[in-house]
C-alpha cells in the first residue's frame, strides 16, 4: 500500500499489463506485478489511467501526445450516472425532522450516536423508499423513490441565530436505468489533470418522460391516504407546475 501518490500509468510489455507507474514526492516509481494489475479507479479514473496508458480511441490519444498501444474504441465510453429529481412537501407541524435539527439537540445526537451507536444520529436519514415501474410492460422497476423527513437543503438553526427551514417531507426520484449515455477523455497527457468529463443527462427523451412519470407518481402518493395526512401542500416545485412541457422545464 501506497500513499500520498497518483498512479500516473500502466506499464504494458509486450501487449500485457506488467505493474504501474506512479508518483510519489515529486518522484516517479514502478512497481511490477507477479501476478496481474487490478484496476479499480471509479468510473472516472479508470479510464483516465488506461487513457494515459495508451489504450482506448487511438486518433483520440494521438489528439493528447500519447502512442497508442493497444486501439479500443470503448474506453471512456457509455458513461452513465442516476440523475435524481426531487419533490418536496410542507409536513404537519411537528412530525418531521426539522425540531431535531435544532443546534443543542444536534450536538447532543452526534453525542449519542458517538457514545452509544444509538439515538437518530445512528439513524439513516431516508425514512422510506419504494422500486415501481413507470408505465406497463417493464420487466423490472426503473424508478426508486426515497422519502427523508427532512429537506434536502436542510440546515442546523438556533433561536434568534438562525431560522428553522419548517418541516418538510422530500422525495428524491432516482432513474435507474437511464438511456442516455456519456463519456470520460483526457485533458491532457498530465496524470496530474483531471479528465474531462460528460454525463450527457436527459440527452435521450426518454429519460426526461420517465423521470416526469416519477414526478407525478410522487405527488400521485402524496394525494392517497394515509400518505396525505402527513403533508399540508406541495412546495416544490409547488401547484402551478403541472403540464407536461411545465414539468419538463422543472426537471
Amino acid at each position: 500500500v501506497e500513499t500520498l501518490a497518483t498512479a500516473t500509468r500502466v506499464l504494458i510489455d509486450k501487449d500485457r499489463a506488467t505493474g504501474v507507474e506512479y508518483e510519489q514526492n515529486g518522484e516517479l516509481k514502478q512497481v511490477r506485478a507477479l501476478r496481474e494489475v487490478v484496476l479499480a479507479g471509479g468510473a472516472y479514473n479508470s479510464p483516465q489511467l488506461l487513457l494515459l496508458s495508451g489504450v482506448g480511441p487511438a486518433a483520440e490519444l494521438e489528439e493528447a501526445g500519447i502512442r497508442p498501444l493497444h486501439d479500443l474504441p470503448g474506453v471512456g465510453r457509455n458513461l452513465q450516472d442516476h440523475p435524481s429529481i426531487r419533490v418536496e412537501f410542507q409536513a404537519n407541524h411537528g412530525m418531521a425532522f426539522d425540531s431535531n435539527l435544532r443546534l443543542d439537540r444536534m450536538l447532543l445526537s452526534v453525542a449519542q450516536w458517538h457514545l452509544f451507536s444509538t439515538g437518530i444520529g445512528a439513524a439513516l436519514p431516508v425514512s422510506a423508499m419504494g422500486f415501481y415501474r413507470s408505465r406497463p410492460g417493464l420487466a423490472r422497476p426503473d424508478i426508486q423513490t426515497l422519502v427523508s423527513p427532512t429537506a434536502f437543503n436542510a440546515h442546523l438553526w438556533f433561536p434568534f441565530l438562525r431560522k428553522p427551514m419548517g418541516h418538510t417531507i422530500a422525495t428524491a426520484n432516482v432513474l435507474l436505468r437511464e438511456a442516455s449515455r456519456g463519456w470520460v477523455k483526457l485533458r491532457s497527457k498530465s496524470p496530474q489533470d483531471p479528465p474531462r468529463v460528460l454525463l450527457n443527462l436527459l440527452a435521450e427523451r426518454s429519460d426526461l418522460e420517465t423521470l416526469r412519470a416519477a414526478v407525478r407518481t410522487s405527488r400521485e402518493f402524496f394525494s392517497t391516504r394515509p400518505a396525505a395526512e402527513l403533508i399540508k401542500a406541495e412546495t416544490f416545485p409547488g401547484p402551478a407546475v403541472q403540464t407536461d412541457a411545465e414539468i419538463d422545464a422543472f426537471i
